[in-house]
């Protein structure tokens, strides 16, 4: 969670790309669902950690996954 001022923003959902490049990649998302995330692609939704979402929100991984739009 995060404080700015008086505000309190809480991140619910991100937008993840996985690719190499602009060119080419898939979209995936990620939604807190109450106290846990949610990972949806395409018709596969599946439970994942806080340590795994993670390693998506940070720099380029390996397989290229990485964070496009975060919503607070």
């Amino acid at each position: 969670m995060e404080v700015e001022g008086d505000v309190e923003y809480e991140l619910m959902s991100v937008i993840v790309h996985v690719g190499r490049g602009a060119i080419q990649g898939h979209y995936i998302s990620c939604t807190k669902v109450e106290n846990s995330w949610f990972l949806f692609d395409d018709d596969r939704i599946q439970m994942i950690s806080s340590k795994d979402l993670s390693s998506l929100i940070g720099s380029r991984s390996k397989s290229g996954a990485c964070a496009y739009i975060l919503m607070y």
